[in-house]
């Protein structure tokens, strides 16, 4: 039985057994005991700051600084949200919002490139990639070319809408970063798109960049199914990950940062 599923099993029982003993009151306490301090996070900290930063970065002339701020928050409240979820100290997992930034086509390169627009607090001492001056190409990268279905340089993905590992350090030869001693920094990843669909059938898509967070530990996700293994099987992938509760909260966040930024041009189509 995993870990989650014990705990819900564990719940259901000694529910089962307060309303046996008529302790009604008890039940609904526990319950929203363990339920309102995620949904509080969500609503008042991530939420409510994301519907502000969708109006800051849509209307010229705003103050770039200041909505930069705010995204800021909101990625520091997801990654409070995930690090509750698993149990993580402050400094054991970090979030990112990562933008496509549009490239000139370069002799021997062109395509997509992604940028970090802001990273969650506590910052590591990670270097900063935003206005470096070096074009962080889509293909150059594994994490971004299996979520948008691209050769990376080893191997030709097919679309996946998340990529996870528990210990990048295990695939040497398969796992391609243009950052230099990622290793120094993250271990473990989860990251999903930012996107929005075009269609009523979510057939086509409008993508905004990507929701990452990363952990200097190996299994720092125990319950998210590891993408090399099933690269070549994405249908059982994607069961696994129907199974877990963090893919479905992560992807929450993701579907509803594309729909507040749908409208803003730092996008790419597929």
């Amino acid at each position: 039985m995993e870990k989650l599923d014990f705990v819900f099993w564990a719940f259901r029982q000694a529910a089962k057994f307060l309303r046996w003993i008529r302790l009604h009151g008890v039940i609904r306490a526990c319950r929203d005991r363990v339920m309102v301090g995620s949904l509080r996070t969500m609503h008042l900290a991530v939420l409510h700051r994301l519907r502000r930063l969708a109006f800051e970065v849509e209307e010229p002339g705003k103050n770039l600084d200041a909505s930069s701020q705010l995204a800021l928050q909101i990625c520091t409240e997801c990654r409070k949200l995930i690090s509750r979820f698993y149990e993580l100290d402050d400094n054991h997992l970090h979030c990112c919002f990562k933008v496509f930034v549009p490239q000139p086509d370069e002799e021997g390169k062109s395509g997509d490139s992604v940028e970090t627009w802001v990273r969650s607090e506590p910052f590591d001492d990670r270097p900063a990639e935003t206005g470096d001056g070096f074009p962080h190409y889509v293909t150059d990268n594994t994490v971004w070319s299996a979520l948008l279905g691209e050769y990376d340089g080893n191997y030709n993905w097919r679309v996946f809408r998340c990529f996870a590992c528990n210990d990048l350090t295990a695939y040497p030869k398969d796992f391609r970063c243009d950052r230099q001693n990622w290793q120094r920094y993250y271990r473990s990843t989860v990251v999903v798109p930012i996107r929005y669909p075009l269609d009523i059938h979510g057939q086509e898509y409008k993508y905004w960049g990507f929701l990452a967070f990363d952990s200097p530990r190996t299994k720092a996700f125990p319950d998210l199914p590891d993408i090399f293994a099933y690269r070549d099987d994405p249908h059982a992938y994607s069961d696994l990950l129907e199974k877990s509760a963090a893919f479905h909260l992560i992807g929450i966040l993701a579907d509803i940062m594309g729909t507040f930024l749908r409208n803003v041009e730092t996008t790419r189509g597929a």
